[in-house]
């Protein structure tokens, strides 16, 4: 499990250039999960990232891997708790070593050392066969589900726009995350509804704050129904994808 706690972080703090990265973040995640963080230029995506990995100090707030506090924990120690991969392939890794060396070298994170073999015939064998098994992977069926009627008005833009809305109770910064433009999500929104019969997405003006956008009940329980039926016919797609082309599959 990992619980950021409260976090805040300024660079430059006290000067012109101050910016503010990170704002009271809280974020729990359990084992098994998989999140994609989705933002602009500046949104603190990898300010977040680099917290989490140790990169550098937060000011305030705390980091809980598994249930132990690394928040004042340096970037070395850090390393034994979790695991991270880079968009650059030359960064975290040893470019003078082979593949499956690197590879040994990452499971070995943590654990003592001493001297023996660099990579033992029974890891080779593992990165051989989890390489089989990615290359199995690399062909397979790209399925996604629109629903229409004479116009489509339900598919994963749509879905995404409705769940940046309810993350961010602002369908203005959800444009914004997306890049589109705040009317092209309103007409979005307003073509949703009347297919549907219902409002999906409400929203309150004025306030010292000003207004703010939410999903209705019945917008969340269509979301979520939404998602789970994609992931009920990918996984169909899946299984039928292996019975007819099984030489693509193996």
């Amino acid at each position: 499990m990992l619980q950021l706690k409260g976090i805040y972080k300024t660079f430059n703090a006290g000067t012109v250039n101050e910016k503010r990265a990170i704002d009271n973040l809280n974020l729990t995640l359990e084992d098994g999960d998989f999140v994609t963080i989705i933002g602009g230029n500046g949104a603190g995506k990898s300010t977040m990232l680099n917290a989490v990995a140790g990169t550098f100090s937060v000011d305030s707030g705390a980091i809980v891997i598994d249930g132990v506090d690394v928040t004042r924990l340096p970037e070395h120690k850090r390393a034994k708790f979790i695991g991270r991969v880079f968009q650059d392939p030359m960064m975290g890794t040893a470019p003078t070593m082979q593949i499956e060396e690197n590879l040994a070298l990452a499971a070995r994170r943590g654990q003592p050392r001493g001297l023996g073999w660099g990579i033992t015939k029974t890891e080779r064998a593992d990165y051989r066969e989890l390489l089989r098994l990615h290359n199995s992977q690399l062909a397979r069926p790209v399925v996604q589900v629109a629903i229409c009627r004479e116009k489509r008005f339900l598919d994963p833009r749509v879905a995404m726009l409705l769940a940046l809305t309810e993350e961010t109770q602002s369908v203005r910064a959800a444009c914004q995350r997306m890049q589109l433009s705040y009317s092209s999500g309103w007409n979005t929104i307003k073509l949703l509804e009347t297919e549907l019969g219902y409002p999906v997405v409400s929203r309150s003006q004025g306030g010292q704050k000003g207004g703010r956008s939410w999903l209705t009940d019945r917008g969340r329980e269509l979301l979520r129904a939404y998602e789970a039926y994609t992931q009920r016919v990918r996984a169909t797609a899946d299984e039928l994808f292996a019975e007819y082309f099984p030489d693509l599959f193996k």
